[in-house]
């Protein structure tokens, strides 16, 4: 414990020098007086008051002309009434939320075999219902969730000319030359909701289920002399939908004929659907087939309209 003493004290020893030397070279200034705090405080013993004076503030003028008068002015219009913005209008908003303009746009364009592809745009109407309407026949469809639609569907016309219109009479329109059309003869049977009816072609005497036989279930490709394309979404409410038979025009006519199963669905009901059919000098006309269902102790059974005529209305009961 003494050993600790002195070495602390041989520290303090060998750091005192060098504060007395330190202080030796620094110039500390005048010593500072710890003291009591002076109080000081200001007196306005000697101040006056100003008087105020009444001249002193500026005073407004008289308005001998009195109150304004404001006189309306007429607005001219730089444009037409026909060219304003309406309420409607103002409600859609002017892109949809893929960045696309609202306004809807059809685009029609030929991809061989006298088929044509329609691609329909409508940002601001995703998941709509949409008719397409060309020439005799329609179908019903619905946009996907970012309002687009494409369809591949056979021309009937060399100019073919095609129209969708939405639920509240909004339509797009567009327009194409397809020369390969005239080389072709079409039928078409345009049934609406779930009819259960289907359109049966047999080419060269071919009977049910033959090579010839030619429907929904064997619709063939488009390279095959006869093809039958089905347009239109089953999954929209009393929707149009469209079997469209095709095939080329140096071709005999084949026998064509109606056929529709009775469902749960359609049992007990009349059930009625339009055909379109060339006639003798290959112009096109329109038809109506209806039947009458039997009830639904009959599900699973088959009615046969055979040889469908052009441009008649036809009957089963």
């Amino acid at each position: 414990m003494g050993r600790r003493r002195k070495l602390w004290l041989l520290a303090i020893g060998l750091a005192l020098p060098g504060l007395v030397a330190l202080g030796r070279h620094m110039d500390l200034g005048d010593p500072i007086s710890v003291g009591e705090p002076a109080h000081r405080s200001a007196s306005l013993s000697g101040l006056e008051p100003l008087a105020a004076r009444a001249g002193g503030l500026p005073t407004l003028p008289d308005d001998p002309a009195g109150p304004a008068v404001l006189h309306p002015i007429p607005v001219r219009l730089a444009i037409g009434t026909d060219d304003l913005v309406t309420g409607a209008q103002l409600a859609m908003p002017a892109y949809g939320v893929s960045g696309l303009p609202c306004r809807p746009s059809l685009v029609a364009t030929p991809i061989g075999a006298a088929v044509v592809r329609l691609v329909l745009s409508a940002p601001c109407r995703p998941g709509s219902r949409v008719t397409v309407h060309h020439d005799l026949i329609s179908f019903t469809e619905r946009t996907d969730q970012l309002g687009l639609l494409s369809v591949e569907l056979p021309a009937m016309t060399p100019t073919a000319a095609f129209l969708a219109e939405f639920d509240d009479g909004v339509t797009v329109r567009d327009t194409v030359s397809v020369p390969a059309a005239a080389g072709l003869t079409r039928a078409a049977l345009i049934t609406r909701g779930d009819s259960g009816m289907h359109l049966h072609a047999f080419e060269a005497g071919a009977g049910f289920g033959g090579g010839g036989h030619v429907w929904a279930d064997a619709p063939r490709g488009d390279g095959a002399a006869g093809t039958i394309r089905i347009l239109g979404d089953p999954a929209v409410e009393n929707g149009h939908r469209v079997q469209i038979y095709t095939a080329p025009a140096a071709t005999p006519v084949p026998r064509l004929s109606v056929e529709v199963e009775v469902t749960r669905a359609n049992c007990g009901r009349r059930v009625e659907a339009e055909t379109v059919l060339p006639d003798a000098d290959g112009r096109m006309g329109t038809g109506v087939v209806t039947f009458t269902l039997p009830g639904c102790e009959s599900v699973g059974e088959f009615l046969v309209l055979k040889n469908l005529p052009q441009g008649r209305k036809l009957a089963t009961n």
